[in-house]
């Protein structure tokens, strides 16, 4: 039983460490990719743009998170 244990158990850490392997591959490709294609933006645009902050929607309405009070006198 404890010989079956043991071997399950291998074979289990095997599947995850092939797993790990093949995300570890798909992940650099995918980076590669990603590479390739922001090479394509020149380098001009990429300065410029890299200063400029977008918008996000912004709450006004939002209240304080700290009150302040006037504690005597």
């Amino acid at each position: 039983m404890a010989k079956n244990k043991q071997q399950k158990q291998k074979e289990r850490e095997r599947r995850v460490a092939k797993q790990k392997l093949a995300e570890a591959a798909r992940r650099r490709e995918v980076n590669k990719s990603a590479k390739k294609a922001d090479s394509a933006v020149p380098r001009a645009r990429k300065v410029l743009t890299a200063g400029v902050q977008e918008k996000h929607g912004q709450v006004t309405s939002q209240k304080p998170t700290v009150t302040h009070r006037r504690t005597g006198g």
